[in-house]
């Protein structure tokens, strides 16, 4: 299903992976983590731009669990 979704639309390669690695980051999927930021790399993407990336995701994560240690 993945394959289907990331071929559809109008975005260029380097939008493609960058939006990409923030969904991977938001619904927690690490391990196509590093594939993905390769392939930004390779796509003219920046370490900026992709080091940027889990602190904007990280706005939309749901906070950790802390025990109330009850």
């Amino acid at each position: 299903m993945f394959g289907e979704v990331f071929c559809i639309g109008n975005l260029d390669d380097k939008t493609r992976e960058l939006v990409t690695i923030t969904a991977l980051i938001t619904n927690q999927t690490l391990p196509q983590l590093t594939a993905h930021t390769n392939a930004a790399l390779n796509v003219q993407g920046t370490i900026t731009e992709a080091d940027r990336l889990p602190a904007l995701a990280s706005h939309v994560l749901p906070m950790p669990f802390i025990p109330s240690g009850k």
